[in-house]
C-alpha cells in the first residue's frame, strides 16, 4: 500500500493508505486490492479536494515533505 494525502479545500490534510486510486462520478476512491476486485477504503467527494497526491507532493514551509 502507499500512502496519499489529501488535502481538503478547508485546508485540513488527511493521509490515506491505498494499493490504488480511481476517480469515479466526482468522487476520489481509495482502494485495497482483494481477491474479489478492489474494495473502497475512502472516498472524496471531488468538489471538497484541493489536490491530493503522494507524501512527496506536499511540502512542508521549511521544505521537509509533510508525513501523516
Amino acid at each position: 500500500m502507499l500512502q496519499y494525502g489529501v488535502k481538503l479545500k478547508s485546508g485540513k490534510v488527511l493521509w490515506v493508505a491505498a494499493d490504488l486510486v480511481e476517480v469515479r462520478e466526482g468522487v476520489v476512491l481509495f482502494c485495497r486490492r482483494e481477491e474479489a476486485g478492489p474494495r473502497v477504503l475512502a472516498g472524496f467527494a471531488l468538489a471538497a479536494i484541493d489536490h491530493f497526491g503522494l507524501p512527496d507532493a506536499f511540502v512542508a514551509p521549511e521544505g521537509g515533505a509533510v508525513r501523516g
